[in-house]
C-alpha cells in the first residue's frame, strides 16, 4: 500500500526512530521531529496527509509535550495522538501524565511498537477521534437513551455488526432497541448502526490522502465498490462529492435531515422537509444496513 499518509514522531532516540519507521513502512511515511517547535510546524505543514503524532512525555530539549496533546485535542481534534513510552513501574508516571493529557492510546518500546500491533493503534486511535466528533454533535439531537447502541456502533464500526449483535454487547433483547428507536422517532436500528459506520467512512475521507480503496481496506468492506454503494445507499451522493462537501459534517447534516423525516412522520419519508436541521459547524473540525 502506497505510503501516502505521515506519522510524526517526537521520538529521542533514533534506534526507536528506525524502529518505528520499520513498523510503518508500507502503511505511512515516518517523519521525526527534535523539538515541540518542529512538531508543530510540521503538523501544519503536513496536515492534510498526518495520519497521527506520536510522542514522549518530553521533547529532546526536556520541554514536557502534555500541553502540547491538550492544544492539539483542542484546536484539531480530527489528529490523533499516541504517546510512547517505555514499560515497567518506572515508566508508569509518563504513561498517566500522558493519558491524563488526552492521547488517544499508548505505545509501550519494544512491546507495542512492532507492525501489526502499532498500525492497530494508529488505526484505532483514528477511529477514536471520529467517534469523539461523532458523540459531541449527536448528543443534542437524540435521546439519551439511543446513546449506548450509537457508542457501540462507532466504538466497533471498523467491522460490519448485526443489530443482534448490538443487542448482546449491551445486554438487551434486539426488540427492545427496536422500540427504543421507535419511541425516540428515530430510525430502527439497523439503519443506526449503518449510519455509525458511514460516520467513521467520512471522518477519514476528510483526509485527501484516504482513499476509498483504503478506507474500505481499514474498515473491512468487502471491496471499495461495495463502500461506495454504500455511501450512495445512505448519504446519496458519490464518495468524492462527501469528500468535496466536508466529510463528516455533510454526513452529520444529511444524517439529520434523515432524523427530521422520521420525526414528521411515514408521510415525508424519502422527500426532504423543508427545513431540516443541521449540526453547529463548531462540530466540524456500511455496507450493507445489519438485519433488525
Amino acid at each position: 500500500m502506497r505510503e501516502s499518509l505521515t506519522v510524526i514522531g517526537l521520538i529521542a532516540n533514533r534506534g526507536d526512530q528506525a524502529r518505528l519507521a520499520g513498523a510503518l513502512r508500507g502503511f505511512a511515511h515516518f517523519r521525526a521531529v527534535a523539538s515541540l517547535d518542529e512538531c508543530r510546524a510540521l503538523l501544519h505543514e503536513e496536515l492534510a496527509t498526518v495520519a497521527a503524532v506520536i510522542l514522549e512525555a518530553q521533547d529532546l530539549s526536556g520541554v514536557p509535550t502534555m500541553p502540547f496533546v491538550a492544544q492539539v485535542n483542542d484546536s484539531l481534534p480530527a489528529v490523533p495522538i499516541l504517546g510512547y513510552c517505555g514499560a515497567g513501574p518506572r515508566r508508569g508516571g509518563e504513561a498517566v501524565a500522558l493519558i491524563r493529557a488526552g492521547v488517544h492510546d499508548i505505545v509501550l518500546r519494544g512491546v507495542d511498537d512492532g507492525a501489526l500491533a502499532l498500525r492497530d493503534a494508529m488505526v484505532g486511535a483514528s477511529h477514536s477521534t471520529a467517534a469523539n466528533r461523532v458523540l459531541s454533535a449527536l448528543r443534542p439531537l437524540v435521546d439519551s437513551s439511543i446513546l449506548p447502541l450509537l457508542e457501540h456502533g462507532l466504538a466497533f464500526g471498523r467491522r460490519a455488526m448485526t443489530v443482534a449483535d448490538a443487542a448482546t454487547a449491551l445486554g438487551v433483547h434486539r426488540k427492545t432497541l427496536v422500540n427504543l428507536c421507535a419511541r425516540s422517532k428515530l430510525p430502527p436500528p439497523a439503519m443506526l448502526v449503518g449510519w455509525c459506520r458511514l460516520f467513521l467512512v467520512a471522518a477519514l475521507l476528510e483526509r485527501k490522502s484516504y482513499t476509498v480503496e483504503r478506507i474500505a481496506h481499514e474498515l473491512e468492506y468487502p471491496s471499495s465498490t461495495a463502500l461506495r454503494n454504500a455511501i450512495r445507499r445512505y448519504v446519496g451522493v458519490t464518495a468524492t462529492e462527501v469528500r468535496d462537501r466536508g466529510g463528516l459534517q455533510f454526513v452529520l447534516d444529511r444524517f439529520a435531515g434523515q432524523i427530521g423525516e422520521w420525526r414528521l412522520g411515514p408521510e415525508s419519508r424519502g422527500h426532504r422537509p423543508r427545513t431540516r436541521r443541521t449540526f453547529s459547524r463548531e462540530v466540524a473540525t456500511a455496507d450493507s444496513p445489519a438485519r433488525a
